[in-house]
């Protein structure tokens, strides 16, 4: 009996080792799947979270974005940037200094110009010649090319005729909202710029948006300078390219004919208050022009061109007009002149009656070579000096031809001082072009 409880713990123990191990590692293999697996989740959930956090982070801003808002796509821009005339003078400094050429080194006509060509001004004026398609060749290029419309266009020994032909086919034709407005128009009546923007809006496919008021202004100064605009029976017309170049045929002198819109006169805008204290030079529009006093015909001519063509066209471009006698301020009137004529965001100069005064001012706002438009009143003749600056005429010698051209007397304002501000750098007058050491 005592020989036998040894034996049954040693058959015992031989019995449940076997077992033993088994269950041992039994137990320590779901350990590790467990652990595995607890890693595997693990990863997975940090994985998870990565993605989740970059998808709900918000998108860095882009160049053309900086609100986050992702990247816009900028659209192409339908017309240029200035009128024909302007982008015109490339070709004209083209046929002048290399006549009988059509390609010319890019750098040597730019020094022709007194151009750097690193200026704002020589590339826009590179740009928009392209765009009129008066030369090819961009900016950057080594060479620029002279079309054969553009040589046509721009060459003083062209008939009138063929001259005027090819600068329509280049301000017009070739621009696509342009030429529709003129087949639209050709012939009629041209209506107030709110039906015109009506038109663009609903019979087009251009997408304009707010680019629209400054297509048409550009249109109507186009086709202003090609002498496309009459006034017939009191309103403005636009007549057809056939019937302008049959008078150039009878007569190859041409005349100059006049413009555009029957609309009502604008209404007069209120006085602007004495006391220069609160003048916002950004939003400043100087008016240089013959003053008088009260009732005396420079005052009644001021005032005109003031209310009824300088501050509507301004007031486009977020401008507010004033004149000297309505900045007046204790001590010298001519310091606060002066400071207007330094520091106003664009300055207009009325050329009218050859006044004295306006021809000073006009000088120092040259010497600060800061924005500058010239406008005078039909038959006055410009001094030497300045008369090779673009000069608005407005013909107000009738009451009923003046009226039906009031808005394109503000559109032909409204472009030049557009182009002015736009590219301040490339402001060009007499001291610039001919005494440019004058700003060393």
């Amino acid at each position: 009996m005592g020989s036998d409880t040894p034996n049954d713990d040693v058959v015992e123990t031989q019995v449940n080792a076997p077992e033993s191990a088994p269950k041992k590692k039994a137990a320590t293999a779901p350990k590790k799947k467990t652990v595995k697996k607890a890693a595997t989740k693990k990863a997975a959930k940090k994985s998870a979270t990565k993605k989740a956090a970059k998808k709900s982070a918000p998108k860095k801003a882009t160049r053309k974005d900086d609100k986050g808002e992702g990247t816009k796509k900028r659209k192409a821009r339908l017309f240029p940037a200035v009128a024909f005339e302007q982008a015109k003078k490339l070709g004209e400094a083209i046929v002048k200094f290399a006549p009988g050429e059509v390609k010319v080194r890019r750098l040597t006509i730019l020094d022709k110009l007194d151009l750097t060509e690193t200026s704002k001004h020589a590339q826009n004026l590179i740009t928009n010649s392209g765009q009129y398609g008066i030369t090819r060749g961009g900016y950057t290029a080594e060479w620029l090319n002279l079309t054969n419309e553009g040589q046509a266009a721009c060459s003083p020994d062209e008939p009138k005729s063929e001259r005027v032909r090819a600068a329509f086919t280049l301000a017009i034709e070739g621009i696509a909202p342009f030429k529709t407005l003129y087949d639209e128009y050709a012939g009629k009546r041209l209506p107030a710029h709110e039906f015109i923007f009506d038109f663009l809006d609903t019979s087009t496919d251009f997408e304009l948006e707010e680019d629209k008021s400054e297509c048409v202004d550009l249109f109507i100064t186009n086709v202003k300078d090609l002498g496309l605009l009459r006034t017939i029976g009191g309103a403005g017309t636009l007549i057809t390219l056939d019937h302008l170049l049959d008078e150039y045929v009878k007569d190859d002198g041409g005349e100059s004919p006049l413009m555009l819109d029957p609309s009502t006169p604008p209404a007069r805008l209120p006085a602007t208050p004495k006391g220069n204290g609160a003048v916002d030079w950004e939003t400043a529009c100087f008016y240089v022009t013959p003053i008088g006093k009260p009732g005396s015909v420079e005052r009644k001519h001021s005032d005109l061109f003031k209310t009824s063509i300088v501050e509507p066209a301004v007031k486009e471009l977020g401008l507010k007009v004033y004149r000297a006698d309505e900045v007046e301020t204790a001590g010298m009137i001519t310091s606060s002149i002066i400071e207007f004529l330094r520091r106003s965001k664009l300055v207009i100069a009325d050329l009218s009656m050859r006044n004295p005064n306006v021809y000073y001012e006009i000088a120092l706002r040259h010497a600060c070579r800061l924005p500058i438009v010239q406008i005078r009143r039909e038959g006055e003749e410009i001094p030497f000096d300045i008369n090779q600056l673009n000069t608005i005429t407005i013909d107000n010698t009738d009451l009923y031809t003046f009226v039906p051209q009031i808005e394109t007397f503000q559109s032909q304002v409204t472009t030049l001082a557009r182009a002015a501000l736009q590219d301040p750098s490339g402001v060009s007058n007499p001291v610039t072009t001919f005494y440019p050491q004058f700003f060393d």
